[in-house]
């Protein structure tokens, strides 16, 4: 899995510091970390 992740990783640069906004628990994000992973769903 951390071998998938590294690799989508270096083909978007806009994953880079999210690996645990995807982890974490949704009600425990901040509301920037909450902003960041709707953005994030989003993306194409």
């Amino acid at each position: 899995m951390d071998k998938v992740r590294q690799q989508e990783r270096q083909e978007h640069d806009e994953l880079k510091g999210h690996k645990y906004t995807f982890l974490r628990n949704q009600t425990a994000l901040s509301d920037s970390k909450k902003a960041s992973l709707s953005e994030l769903h989003a993306f194409p």
